[in-house]
């Protein structure tokens, strides 16, 4: 008789995730995007599970997974830091934004247009300084402003996307650069304002989310907020219920038409 071997059993986790950073292809008519996604295991006995991309309206959502076995004991305390690259395929239209969410944490992209420079990294930027700027107009007027940093002379500011769900407001900036390029490392700083409008109430509190540094205002407080980002820990370890299990991919390669091809 052959000896028996139990299968080993692992608890299985979204990882925490450290950098994200997009690779666009020039669109031939459409581009290839690669999410490169840096993330955390936690200690010695973690590693990586399995990456798995779901498709939702007007984007993409992406799950990295680490797996530690069950019941271990001696691990090393040890924090380290992987990373992982998840092709999503020659989908993208030029000029067109989308969102990619990669646990839970919100992010965008938008296509450069045709005759802009090909294979450019685009990423979220480096926020340095968040004002909060309230109009003596009636009705108020809310702007946002936005001062970040380029971290050498190839890097410029690539664009703004703002979101807003009741009395939360998103807003993701990204910058670009030309991948593969020699740039000078000087770090600049760029300034942007976001015109939020005049729906706001005065006895509601709004929560701003500029690149997932997230902050209160309402329109009763000081008119002059000015947020800076501070530094967050690591990220929790975020478990599913006992019930769940990551979810299989739900992009089939028919998704999209191929280029030339017709139904």
């Amino acid at each position: 008789m052959f000896p028996i071997t139990a299968c080993q059993e692992f608890d299985r986790s979204l990882a925490p995730i450290q950098s994200v950073s997009f690779d666009i292809s020039e669109a031939d008519p459409l581009a290839d995007v690669t999410v490169n996604i840096e993330y955390g295991l936690p200690d010695g006995c973690y590693s990586f599970d399995k990456t798995k991309t779901v498709e939702i309206t007007g984007g993409f959502d992406i799950g990295v997974w680490i797996k530690r076995p069950v019941n271990s004991q001696a691990c090393t305390a040890v924090y380290t830091i992987e990373s992982t690259m998840v092709d999503l395929g020659k989908r993208f239209s030029p000029g067109n934004t989308y969102a990619i969410r990669i646990n839970g944490e919100d992010h965008s992209i938008t296509i450069p247009k045709k005759g802009t420079s090909p294979d450019t990294i685009i990423k979220p930027a480096i926020i340095s300084k968040v004002e909060i700027r309230i109009a003596e107009s009636y009705p108020p007027q809310v702007f946002i402003d936005i001062r970040g940093l380029l971290t050498d002379s190839c890097t410029t500011l690539n664009g703004v996307d703002t979101k807003r769900q009741g009395n939360v407001i998103d807003i993701t900036v990204t910058t670009q650069r030309p991948k593969d390029a020699v740039c000078a490392q000087v770090v600049s700083y760029f300034s942007t304002t976001v015109p939020l409008g005049s729906d706001f109430a005065a006895d509601q509190t709004y929560t701003l989310r500029v690149n997932g540094q997230a902050q209160q205002f309402n329109l009763s407080g000081n008119p002059n907020q000015t947020l800076r980002p501070t530094q967050t820990a690591t990220p929790p370890i975020t478990k599913p219920p006992s019930s769940a299990v990551p979810p299989e991919s739900v992009l089939p390669p028919t998704t999209f038409p191929s280029p030339g091809r017709t139904g």
